[in-house]
C-alpha cells in the first residue's frame, strides 16, 4: 500500500471533544457497547468528528466485556495467565478497525494500490451512525466493506475468486454449503465439479456439497471468473469427503432383574452409544418374548414394563442415516417371590424349561418321579434367574410324574404330564 492510516482510539471521558483523534487526517474510533447491541458505550468520547464506531464493550459482566490475550502480570491478576475479561474502552475497539484495514490491505493491496483507496473500501462498508445527540460514527463492518471493495474494483484488472471457507471436509451424513464471489463484478462459472457431491449456483454464487452423493476421497473444483473485459482467473476448491462410520457401544449393560410384577425399569439412553461422524442416532428396542415385557422410549429414555413371570433378550439397537449399526444386549427376568420355581408347561412333549429364583448360579437337583413312585430320572444342572434349566425328558413314556426340584437347601414338588 502507498502511503499510510493512522488508526487512533477516541478517549473514554465521555465528553465531545479529544486532542489526539479529533485531528482530522486519522481515523477515529468511538467505541460500542457491543457487536450485538449497537449503542454508544456509556464512557466513550462522541461528536461528528469520530469516524468509525467498533466494539469496545461495558466491561460490566463478561458478556459485554472484550477478552483480551494480554500477558499476566503484577498488575493483572489472572489465574490462567492472560489478562482474560473485563476489558473495556476506545482502546478496545480501536484494534477491530485496524484489523479490518490490515485484511483489506492484505486482499486489494499491491501495485498502485493507496491508502486512500484503503480508507475509502473501509469507510465503503459502514454501517449507520449510532449514538443518537452523542453520535460515535458508523458502525464497522468487514464483510460489507469486503463487498465494496469488491463492486468497486472493476476495470481491465484480473478478476479474483473468493471462497468463503477453503479446505473442505464434509462428512458423509452432511450438506455443506459455501459462496464463492469475484472482484469487479466478475461472472463465475464451474467448469469442474470434481464429484457428484459438489453443485454449483452461478445465479447465488452458493456452493452445495452433499457427502452421501460420492465415495469418500479428496477432490478438487474447478471455476474460472471472467470480468467486463473479458480477463479471465481460475481458481480451486479441495474439499474431502469423510467415510462414514458405524456408530460404537461405549457401555454395556448388566441384565436386569424385576422381582414383582409390578417393578420397571428406566434407562437413560445418553453414554451407551458413541457415534464418531457426531451423527443423530435412530433407535429401536427389540424385547424376544412380548408376553413378559414391553418398552417404551421417551425423551432419551428406555423404559421396561413387567407383563407376565419369566426371562426374554432384550436389544436395543442405535442406527445411522446409512444403516450402520450397533447392539446393546442384555436380559430380563420377572420373578415373584412366592413363585420360587416356574415351569414352562405342566403338561411337556419332550423339553421342560424351569425358571428358578436365584441371583446367583447354583447347582439345581432334578429328581422326577413316575406314577408309581419309582425314580426314573436324575440330573444336576447350574441355573439362576437369568439362566433357566433345561430337562430333556424324551426318553419318558408319555404319562402323569412328580418333579422334585432343590437349590439352596430347599426342595420343591411340581406335578407335570408327558405327553
Amino acid at each position: 500500500m502507498k502511503g499510510g492510516l493512522v488508526i487512533v482510539a477516541a478517549g473514554n471521558e465521555d465528553i465531545d471533544h479529544d486532542i489526539v483523534s479529533m485531528y482530522e487526517p486519522v481515523i477515529a474510533v468511538g467505541a460500542s457497547a457491543s457487536n450485538q447491541n449497537k449503542r454508544k458505550a456509556s464512557y466513550s468520547n462522541y461528536g461528528d468528528w469520530i469516524d468509525v464506531a467498533a466494539p469496545g464493550g461495558e466491561g460490566s459482566t463478561e458478556r459485554n466485556s472484550i477478552w483480551s490475550t494480554l500477558p499476566k502480570d503484577a498488575y493483572i491478576p489472572s489465574d490462567d495467565g492472560y489478562g482474560g475479561s473485563d476489558w473495556a474502552g476506545t482502546s478496545m475497539a480501536c484494534p477491530h478497525v485496524s484489523g479490518v484495514a490490515a485484511l483489506i490491505v492484505s486482499y486489494f493491496g499491491g501495485q498502485g494500490f493507496t491508502a486512500e483507496r484503503c480508507k475509502e473500501i473501509l469507510y465503503g462498508g459502514l454501517g449507520d451512525v449510532i449514538g443518537g445527540n452523542k453520535p460515535i460514527g458508523r458502525m464497522l463492518d468487514a464483510y460489507a466493506a469486503f463487498q465494496y471493495g469488491i463492486r468497486t474494483s472493476g476495470g481491465d484488472v484480473e478478476p479474483k475468486l473468493i471462497f468463503s471457507e477453503t479446505g473442505i471436509e464434509v462428512k458423509a451424513h452432511e450438506t455443506r454449503t459455501l459462496t464463492v464471489l469475484a472482484t469487479g463484478g466478475a461472472s463465475v462459472r464451474c467448469t469442474s465439479t470434481g464429484s457428484e457431491a459438489l453443485s454449483f449456483d452461478a445465479a447465488s454464487g452458493e456452493i452445495t456439497i452433499v457427502g452421501r452423493n460420492a465415495s469418500p476421497g479428496s477432490y478438487e473444483a474447478v471455476f474460472v471468473a471472467t470480468g467486463p473485459s473479458g480477463l479471465q482467473s481460475t481458481g480451486t476448491l479441495a474439499y474431502t469427503l469423510l467415510p462414514n462410520h458405524a456408530p460404537v457401544v461405549v457401555k454395556q449393560l448388566e441384565n436386569i432383574h424385576h422381582k414383582a410384577l409390578t417393578q420397571a425399569t428406566t434407562l437413560s439412553l445418553s453414554g451407551l452409544f458413541e457415534d464418531p461422524d457426531g451423527e443423530e442416532l435412530q433407535c429401536t428396542v427389540t424385547i424376544a418374548e412380548e408376553s413378559v415385557a414391553y418398552s417404551s422410549v421417551t425423551s432419551g429414555k428406555l423404559n421396561l414394563y413387567s407383563r407376565s413371570l419369566g426371562v426374554t433378550d432384550v436389544v436395543i439397537r442405535v442406527e445411522d442415516a446409512f444403516g450402520e449399526s450397533a447392539d446393546i444386549r442384555f436380559k430380563l427376568a420377572i420373578t415373584d417371590p412366592s413363585q420360587p420355581v416356574m415351569t414352562s408347561f405342566r403338561a411337556v412333549t419332550s423339553d421342560m424349561t424351569i425358571s428358578i429364583n436365584a441371583s446367583a448360579s447354583v447347582p439345581v437337583e432334578v429328581l422326577v418321579y413316575n406314577a408309581n413312585g419309582r425314580q426314573v430320572l436324575q440330573q444336576t444342572r447350574e441355573g439362576d434367574v437369568f439362566n433357566p434349566v433345561l430337562l430333556d425328558l424324551t426318553s419318558l413314556s408319555p404319562g402323569r410324574y412328580t418333579l422334585k426340584l432343590s437349590y439352596d437347601g430347599n426342595t420343591y414338588t411340581l406335578p407335570f404330564v408327558k405327553i
